[in-house]
């Protein structure tokens, strides 16, 4: 499995570069930080036209964020880290995807 990391501050700004990116390298799981949008903004339209399923933890206000490509199903294990259930700034999301967490 080809995984890959990309700190894209801001995803709204850096929606084209992530597409291109998924293009060029066709990695098989795409994990993103620094967000900066709500669930709600993050562009699923343009990114799902890529091949890729994506599952993202937004925060209110638009700060921080993460988010999860994969081209694989996936099931979403968890959204905040062991004992910070109450933590609202969206840094966390594990998956569970062929067979691997991630």
């Amino acid at each position: 499995m080809r995984l890959a990391s990309f700190n894209v501050n801001s995803i709204r700004r850096r929606a084209p570069h992530v597409a291109r990116f998924l293009a060029r390298h066709t990695p098989d799981v795409l994990v993103l930080q620094e967000l900066k949008c709500r669930t709600e903004e993050f562009p699923a339209v343009e990114l799902a036209a890529s091949g890729y399923r994506h599952h993202v933890v937004g925060q209110p206000g638009g700060g921080n964020g993460v988010a999860i490509l994969s081209r694989f199903l996936f099931e979403v294990v968890c959204e905040n880290l062991e004992g910070e259930a109450e933590d609202d700034h969206a840094r966390y999301v594990e998956i569970r995807a062929a067979g691997m967490h991630i």
